[in-house]
């Protein structure tokens, strides 16, 4: 098992394992185990190694080595897929990490540089509570752009995280931590983090 998630007011929980990403439910009295994403070795994508909740969209992000999914958590505890394998065509060789931010797009890194994804205003994320993630118009309304962001002669990201607000973006990087406060567009060297070394993870509380 790489990572495990517990759905928010629920017993419910997603593990990402060698095989595929697994949703453990509670069903009456029983409890039960399905399969939500499966894998054959060898997989273009390789597993699951990293689980992030979006919680103002109530999406589950399955980051792999080579691309990404989407699954949608209702309230309830159901979990589904509504997009697979994102990024893939770009030949990442992996992505390490995501934040969602304020405006409802999320940034993921990876050693290629780092990756914004939006939703179309029509399905913002503060109407994914009503949202019918099962229309076929979902994925055509996602847009992921490669920035242009580098430090020095690396295009390694390694952990991205936000401030409470989740209007500043910081990134860690081989040459120091970089922030952003306009999503993306340019960023500043934060000097009273130049000590720290390259962070692989951040933990918000």
């Amino acid at each position: 098992i790489y990572d495990s998630f517990n759905i928010p007011g629920t017993e419910n929980f997603v593990f990402a394992t060698d095989f595929g990403v697994y949703h453990y439910y509670q069903q009456g009295d029983s409890f039960n185990i399905e399969s939500i994403i499966s894998y054959e070795a060898p997989s273009d994508s390789g597993p699951c190694h990293k689980l992030i909740f979006m919680p103002a969209s109530r999406s589950l992000l399955c980051i792999n080595f080579r691309s990404f999914d989407i699954l949608s958590v209702s309230e309830s505890g159901v979990v589904s897929v509504i997009q697979s394998q994102l990024g893939l065509d770009y030949n990442c060789h992996v992505f390490r990490d995501a934040v969602e931010m304020q405006d409802g797009s999320f940034f993921i890194s990876s050693d290629i540089g780092l990756f914004r994804v939006q939703f179309s205003s029509s399905i913002y994320f503060s109407n994914y509570s009503s949202y019918d993630f099962g229309q076929s118009n979902f994925t055509s309304n996602i847009k992921m752009t490669q920035l242009g962001f580098f430090s020095g002669r690396s295009t390694d990201i390694y952990s991205v995280w936000s401030n409470s607000e989740k209007d500043k973006l910081y990134v860690s990087t081989e040459f120091g931590i970089f922030y952003s406060e306009n999503y993306g567009q340019t960023f500043s060297k934060d000097e009273n983090l130049k000590n720290i070394p390259r962070l692989w993870s951040v933990i918000n509380y």
